[in-house]
């Protein structure tokens, strides 16, 4: 009887086993068929992403990117404040943006931008103490200086230790002075033997590197009148005009007076 049994068929004539063997390779090539697909729609859909590397510009470009983050279109400060609950003063707005600590070329590259396309400003007191370890302790910066303004409530120790804190500014270039600090001093003679030195010392160490005339330094000296009337929108022109003429004369004075001290 057992060699008698035949094996059962289905209706199209194919065993069971096989049928279930084509159906697996069916599905099997469905499913490479369609990841295949779902690859190619991703590639397509999503292109390959490339990492973009700063440092691949070219030096140029990497320039005009610092020139547009350090240089302000306004003076900068260093404001020192004091740190909550204690009497530590430290210095809560610095001048090392992020992009400056990202490398040492970048570094290299970037600081001459901040500290030499920059004007920075003291306008009392206390940032003088922001100003001075600046000057003291990093003479490499100090060096890259070109712009200084200077407008305080005037004591005689403050402008003495601001004026020779600068002479450490070999490339100093434009010293802008306030009335607040200028009128401190009786007449343009006391005043001229005061700025004197810095003067005569920012000339030496510019001729050094280029031909600079005795003028060419006293051009970068500008005189200022008082804030208050420049930047005052209720203040009378006539006001105005008189604290003008009156910075002028005290200039063109003070610079004659320096221009024969120049040997």
């Amino acid at each position: 009887m057992a060699a008698g049994r035949r094996k059962h068929k289905t209706n199209n004539g194919s065993a069971p086993g096989k049928r279930r063997a084509r159906t697996r390779k069916s599905t099997s090539a469905n499913k490479q068929i369609s990841n295949t697909a779902d690859s190619i729609t991703s590639t397509v859909d999503r292109p390959e992403e490339k990492t973009f590397r700063f440092l691949d510009l070219p030096t140029e470009i990497r320039l005009l990117v610092y020139e547009h983050l350090l240089v302000a279109n306004t003076s900068l400060k260093l404001r020192p404040e004091r740190k909550p609950y204690t009497n530590v003063s430290y210095t809560k707005y610095g001048l090392q943006p992020s992009i400056i600590a990202t490398c040492q070329l970048i570094y290299l590259e970037a600081v001459p931008i901040l500290y030499g396309r920059n004007e920075f400003q003291v306008t009392n007191w206390i940032e003088i103490c922001g100003v001075s370890p600046l000057l003291n302790r990093y003479r490499e910066h100090a060096n890259r200086i070109t712009a200084v303004h200077l407008d305080f409530e005037a004591r005689e120790a403050h402008i003495r230790e601001m004026f020779s804190l600068l002479k450490g500014c070999k490339a100093l270039s434009k010293l802008t002075i306030g009335r607040a600090v200028w009128s401190y001093y009786e007449d343009a003679e006391a005043f001229a033997k005061a700025i004197g030195p810095l003067i005569r010392t920012l000339y030496r160490s510019q001729q050094k590197k280029q031909d600079v005339k005795p003028r060419d330094v006293l051009d970068g000296l500008h005189l200022q009148g008082w804030t208050f009337l420049r930047s005052g929108t209720n203040v009378s022109p006539a006001l105005k005009d008189m604290d003008a003429r009156e910075t002028a004369d005290f200039a063109d004075e003070v610079k004659n007076l320096l221009r024969s001290t120049f040997k």
